[in-house]
């Protein structure tokens, strides 16, 4: 799969403590288009070969209180 113009938003941080949480955050398009056509894909991570599942969330879905989300900043960051 591949990122077209991935531009950075930022990178995002929870804890502060050893082992703490770290985002880097992108946007950009996905160069294929079914994964525009899928609730949810898996993707290797090009780095290191880690898989992980992506899904499409709408950010006022991730605003609401009975969702968990970490880290507010990357929300705000996105609609900014």
């Amino acid at each position: 799969m591949e990122l077209l113009d991935p531009t950075a938003v930022g990178t995002f941080e929870r804890g502060g403590e050893p082992a703490h949480e770290v985002w880097r955050v992108y946007e950009g398009e996905i160069a294929e288009g079914w994964p525009y056509d899928r609730e949810s894909f898996a993707f290797a991570e090009p780095e290191g070969g880690t898989e992980h599942v992506s899904r499409w969330v709408p950010i006022d879905r991730l605003r609401q209180p009975n969702t968990t989300f970490y880290v507010p900043d990357v929300l705000d960051a996105l609609t900014a």
